[in-house]
């Protein structure tokens, strides 16, 4: 294992670096998270959603750009069909040395100790297309299926969307439950961290919805860096990965 790096920003969604973070934490002993210039503002937003890094001595490595894309873009499809979910528990490992900062976990902890039962359902925007192996995003109506074969009596939905347009489509058609304030594009076909500005605070509600979605008994995704991050987060998560 090396020793030391600094993981910088890239031009990406916030699960997109935390699972970058990730991948540096399984190279390096030390690893320290400078975020300054991320699509959520000119200061660290990684100081503002976890316990502050601490900055390694000379010699060390600055890492812009993923190591490898095990965990990334196309890459977790093996991960997700993957029987032995060993990635997981050795992901959750490098996560539980990072700390969320406890003004963060208080919502996901509202959350889980104020609604009943649950499965999540991750529905991305349709730029995200190319990540998936078809290089087309999954229908609507396989999401309808497969959580109609998937929830049981009691359980209701945690919408992990993009867009306004797809939370109401699930309202429409399932029992949901939320309590985050996270902005929304209008519809699925706008990819929202890119193309709207972006906050701290857009980045404070990616993370407590995504620690609300790895509380639900299962999760039904495509390939996602925020589904590779709930899945890591609690490897008893049950995964139901939509190719």
């Amino acid at each position: 294992m090396k020793k030391a790096c600094v993981v910088k920003a890239h031009r990406a969604g916030l699960f997109s670096l935390i699972n970058k973070i990730i991948t540096c934490a399984e190279i390096y002993e030390n690893v320290h998270v400078d975020l300054s210039g991320s699509l959520y503002g000119e200061g660290n937003v990684w100081d503002a959603l976890f316990e502050p890094t601490t900055p390694p001595e000379e010699p060390y490595d600055v890492i812009e750009t993923y190591p490898h894309q095990d965990y990334t873009y196309r890459g977790p499809a093996l991960l997700y069909t993957d029987p032995s979910d060993a990635w997981r528990h050795r992901l959750h490992a490098l996560w539980l040395r990072f700390k969320v900062r406890p003004e963060v976990m208080y919502w996901a902890d509202a959350f889980t100790n104020n609604v009943g039962p649950y499965v999540s359902v991750q529905i991305l925007s349709l730029a995200h297309a190319g990540e998936q192996i078809t290089g087309e995003s999954q229908a609507m109506e396989r999401y309808e299926e497969t959580l109609w074969a998937t929830l049981r009596p009691g359980e209701s939905v945690f919408p992990l969307v993009n867009d306004v347009e797809t939370r109401k489509w699930l309202a429409y058609r399932f029992p949901i439950s939320e309590i985050t304030n996270a902005r929304r594009a209008a519809n699925r076909y706008v990819d929202f961290h890119l193309s709207c500005p972006q906050t701290f605070e857009d980045a404070k509600e990616a993370l407590i919805e995504v620690l609300i979605a790895s509380r639900a008994r299962a999760i039904c995704h495509p390939i996602s860096n925020m589904a590779t991050a709930a899945l890591y987060m609690n490897p008893e998560l049950e995964s139901i990965y939509l190719p």
